[in-house]
């Protein structure tokens, strides 16, 4: 993503000052800086977290193996179609 121009920053926090949502410029940095913090935390979590739950899979003798590539895109196809089935 390109950084947002300078210029249109400064109006973006201008625009929220006179809004009313913010008493100073500080305080509308300050929440971007929280958001964007908050936003790195997931983008580094979930990752881990998936590996966390694909090890506990394991671990757990929860797996399903396959000889060759053509099985998996057998098995996936069959998977999607059960899933797409009408449920009656």
């Amino acid at each position: 993503m390109d950084p947002l121009p300078l210029s249109r920053l400064y109006a973006a926090v201008a625009r929220l000052i006179e809004s009313g949502r913010y008493q100073h410029a500080s305080e509308d940095l300050l929440h971007s800086a929280g958001i964007e913090k908050a936003e790195t935390k997931s983008r580094i979590s979930a990752p881990r977290d998936a590996a966390r739950i694909g090890l506990s899979d394991v671990k757990a003798g929860q797996v399903r193996t396959f000889d060759t590539a053509q099985d998996l895109g057998h098995y996936l196809v069959d998977l999607a179609e059960s899933a797409l089935r009408p449920i009656t």
